[in-house]
């Protein structure tokens, strides 16, 4: 153990260990350290200065987080790699520089910087870990060095405030998630020689009207423009082979299966093109416009949240071909009052505007639109899907018939007005989550049935009969 002046910390050989005065406001570090361990600062919270001094050349993982207060920072020459969470949650961190000597940036290294407001990568910098930048809520542009080759997952996700990105000429993928929530990117120019785009790149930028697809990208991810609310087209360069736009709307190149409908597009009504099978995974996710889309007969597959909080979306009529429809495709459709379904369908049927499988045992969904306050499902009904009642808004009184005997996940979350559910005895199975926030529920339940075990293990108001 050694001391700073009043300071007390920690040093091996010629490795500083760790500050043991967790409320030290300002620290230097001993001339002759040539390395910094692995959370040497952690939650050093009122810490707003460090001196490191020029031996060092190696800064661990952890090595500043939490430091909340810390305000600036110079990282010498001679550190070549700055760690994995090196200043994850540094949230007064406003000014940091990095020497040319840095040539990778580990995983979430500047995570929840929030007062970092601009930064200057060196030439140097080669790889950028994933999350490097995510949460630095104030930084307003950013330049990735042309050496970079692959944008990682998340890199600048949550960067609300960024504004200009400029990536290299040579990048080859973009990961999962990499731009997701940077609120106030307008625009973005995808290098030609991209050739991957990952899952929800660019998820929540709410401000970017315009993308293009260049000629190289042979593979896109699920929901890639999710909640982008201002996009209204995405283009595709002509010779790409795997990608094509079709009044601005995402198809593979072959057209059989829509990818992204912009969410920004102003049109009521749209008609999915003949000849497409599959409708992907959030293909309309967030279309705030829609009243009306038109599914056409050769159309097999219905992704996860395909129209997931399509609040305007009144009707929806599937075709016979339909084979198979993944969990929440209408969820959070508040305006929808009936899923249709034609009659040859060999797999699902309609009864009164709601979703079942053609034998009838499972209802799979009830729109949320329907004005009726009571509902009694039908009998031989023995599953209720996950998700199927799902912020229902109107309904106050359902009746679960005999004979059922699971009820999924979610199925009646956020029915804000549901006041009473009867569970038959017949009920073995009830998922954890199926009645969340119903905060006006009582249900009905079958002396020592478990259902009545369920509603104590859970703590929902209850009557048996």
């Amino acid at each position: 153990m050694c001391s700073d002046r009043e300071l007390r910390y920690k040093l091996k050989s010629k490795e500083f260990v760790e500050l043991l005065d967790k409320d030290a406001k300002e620290f230097s570090i001993p001339d002759g350290v040539t390395s910094i361990r692995n959370k040497a600062f952690k939650d050093c919270a009122f810490l707003t200065s460090v001196e490191i001094p020029s031996s060092v050349t190696s800064i661990g993982k952890n090595a500043f987080l939490g430091c909340s207060f810390l305000e600036s920072l110079v990282i010498p020459t001679g550190v070549t790699r700055i760690e994995n969470e090196t200043f994850r949650g540094c949230s007064s961190l406003k000014s940091v520089e990095i020497p040319a000597s840095v040539t990778s940036i580990g995983d979430w290294a500047f995570r929840d910087c929030s007062a970092l407001e601009s930064l200057t990568l060196p030439a140097s910098v080669t790889n950028i870990g994933t999350g490097a930048f995510c949460g630095c809520s104030s930084l307003k542009s950013l330049e990735i060095p042309t050496g970079v080759k692959r944008i990682a997952g998340a890199i600048v996700a949550k960067c609300s405030s960024l504004q200009s990105l400029a990536l290299p000429a040579g990048i080859d993928s973009i990961g999962g998630g990499a731009f997701c929530h940077c609120s106030s990117l307008k625009s973005l120019e995808i290098p030609p020689s991209a050739m991957i785009i990952g899952s929800q790149t660019f998820l929540g930028c709410s401000s970017l009207s315009f993308l293009r697809i260049p000629v190289y990208v042979i593979c896109i991810g699920y929901g890639p423009v999710e909640d982008c609310s201002s996009l209204t087209a995405i283009e595709v360069v002509e010779r790409n082979s795997r990608y094509c736009s079709i009044d601005g709307v995402l198809f593979t190149k072959d057209k059989r299966e829509i990818i992204a409908y912009p969410a920004g597009k102003t049109g009521e009504e749209y008609t999915i093109p003949t000849g497409v099978t599959v409708i992907a995974r959030s293909a309309f996710r967030n279309c705030k416009s829609l009243k009306s889309v038109v599914i056409p007969s050769g159309v097999t597959n219905i992704g996860c949240y395909a129209f997931l909080n399509c609040s305007f979306l009144k009707s929806v009529k599937l075709p016979a071909s339909i084979s198979c429809i993944m969990p929440e495709v209408f969820r959070g459709c508040s305006s929808l009052t009936a899923i249709e379904v034609v009659e040859g369908n060999s797999r699902y049927c309609s009864i009164d505007g709601v979703l079942f499988t053609k034998d009838k045992k499972e209802i799979i969904t009830y729109p949320a639109g329907k004005t009726r306050e009571k509902y009694t499902i039908p009998s031989g009904v023995t599953v209720i899907a996950d998700s199927a009642f799902r912020n229902c808004k109107s309904l106050k009184s359902v009746v679960i018939p005999s004979g059922v005997t699971k009820i999924g996940q979610w199925a009646f979350m956020d029915c804000s007005f549901l006041k009473s559910v009867t569970l038959p005895a017949s009920i073995s199975c009830i998922m954890p989550d199926s009645f969340r926030d119903c905060p006006k529920l009582t249900l009905r339940v079958a002396k020592g049935s478990y259902a009545e075990k369920y509603a104590k293990e859970y703590e929902i108001k209850y009557k048996t009969f």
